[in-house]
């Protein structure tokens, strides 16, 4: 079974006046009934055990037609040759947000708190309080603790937007796209291998995200 709960909140700014805003937050909690360890297995007796997906999630996205250039709010009437460098400029941004997946540990020896109040990539959680498992010995560690995740995933994407009408059926859109726009590092869930020598840390780039990338194009209308 699967016990689920969220808090979902959503502001909309509908396209006025030149701009737009959309933010979606939802915060959630779940629960699911898992074997705890092997011999809950082989007596097949279920437990509720919090889930280990992010509570946070955040996103946000707006667009701003910059107010000058041919048809729009300011110096509508410029030259169609002032216009192609200084009208039609449109920007956009995209931000998404959620906080880390639960450290998840298997069977360990645990004394003290392993959850850091200032976390860093070299020291993800309190490996002191971790030793290995004597042989033949029941878990009684939890699965993850409340308080200590994986680092998180913070996005920032945008887009210049560049419109010029070559003449009146033939308009262009000449487009540059930054993913990553702060080149920021997200890092993967640290080792939690209390063997390895390097337990505790996260040492890589998180699988599938990437440094600054831009990408231009070029549109034709007609």
């Amino acid at each position: 079974g699967t016990r689920y709960h969220s808090l979902q909140l959503k502001l909309l700014r509908s396209f006025s006046g030149g701009y737009s805003v959309i933010m979606g937050y939802n915060y959630s909690r779940q629960q699911d009934q898992a074997f705890f360890d092997n011999v809950d297995s082989f007596l097949k007796e279920f437990t509720w055990q919090e889930n280990n997906r992010p509570r946070h999630r955040l996103n946000l996205a707006g667009t701003w037609e910059v107010p000058v250039g041919r048809g729009r709010r300011h110096l509508s009437g410029m030259p169609r040759w002032l216009d192609a460098a200084a009208g039609g400029w449109d920007l956009t941004g995209f931000m998404s947000w959620r906080s880390g997946f639960f450290v998840r540990f298997g069977a360990l020896v645990v004394n003290g708190d392993p959850v850091l109040g200032n976390p860093t990539p070299q020291r993800w959680f309190n490996t002191a309080a971790f030793a290995q498992m004597p042989p033949y010995t029941r878990r009684t560690n939890p699965w993850q603790y409340e308080g200590l995740t994986n680092p998180g995933l913070f996005s920032l994407d945008s887009s210049i937007v560049k419109r010029i009408a070559v003449t009146e059926r033939l308009r262009s859109e000449l487009r540059m796209d930054v993913f990553n726009t702060l080149n920021n590092m997200t890092w993967a869930d640290p080792n939690t291998n209390v063997l390895s020598s390097t337990f505790g840390q996260s040492t890589n780039q998180l699988a599938n995200t990437y440094g600054r990338r831009v990408q231009l194009g070029l549109r034709l209308e007609f």
